[in-house]
């Protein structure tokens, strides 16, 4: 009953948003009696916060799940990128994005929010580790899951409100390039693309 409640929170959240994902919205589509939502979740806060964990829990068993994947012919740059993608562009980040939004002005939200972003960026950061090149980009990793995360979920939100374009896909491709720059593997003027891969691998940190 209670993941029924929760899936009925995601829904709203995507379709109505926060404000109008009250407890009679959830009640009416989960099909449920008054009474027995509010044995889960007494609270509107309390039902937004369980929802918080329940969108990651499925966030994370996505990432979970793809980085046990063999991509064929993928560097270890464009796995993480498309994954991140993937997650970034799909209906639960929406749901996580009405509640981040509230979260700016509710402390028991950002509270909930905080440590489970913070995981979510560990876990991308793990799935990349086993295709970094170099000490250079293993040092890197946490800083490059980040911004990563953070460049996509912005893309993301660009495209909510300008629709699929050529110029979304330009962007993640010039990611991927601009990640290879960062990482060692390519020199900074390649980065527009014009130039091919380093030969001698990936710079050493010194």
């Amino acid at each position: 009953m209670r993941t029924r409640i929760l899936d009925a929170v995601v829904e709203s959240l995507i379709e109505r948003g926060y404000a109008a994902t009250t407890v009679a919205e959830v009640q009416h589509r989960a099909g449920i009696a008054r009474g027995t939502l509010l044995h889960h979740f007494p609270h509107r806060i309390q039902m937004m916060a369980a929802a918080v964990e329940h969108i990651a829990e499925q966030r994370l068993v996505y990432f979970g799940r793809s980085a046990e994947l063999e991509y064929t012919g993928a560097s270890g740059v464009d796995r993480m990128v498309e994954m991140i993608w993937s997650d970034v562009s799909g209906r639960e980040f929406f749901a996580m994005l009405e509640l981040w939004v509230a979260a700016r002005t509710d402390d028991d939200l950002r509270s909930a929010l905080l440590p489970l972003e913070r995981q979510l960026f560990s876990v991308v950061a793990q799935a990349y580790e086993g295709n970094a090149t170099g000490d250079l980009a293993e040092r890197r990793l946490p800083t490059l899951a980040e911004f990563s995360v953070n460049f996509l979920a912005g893309v993301s939100l660009a495209s909510m409100l300008t629709g699929p374009s050529g110029t979304r896909e330009t962007q993640i491709r010039r990611w991927k390039r601009a990640l290879r720059v960062m990482q060692g593997e390519l020199e900074p003027e390649e980065l527009d693309g014009r130039a091919g891969p380093r030969q001698d691998g990936p710079k050493r940190g010194r």
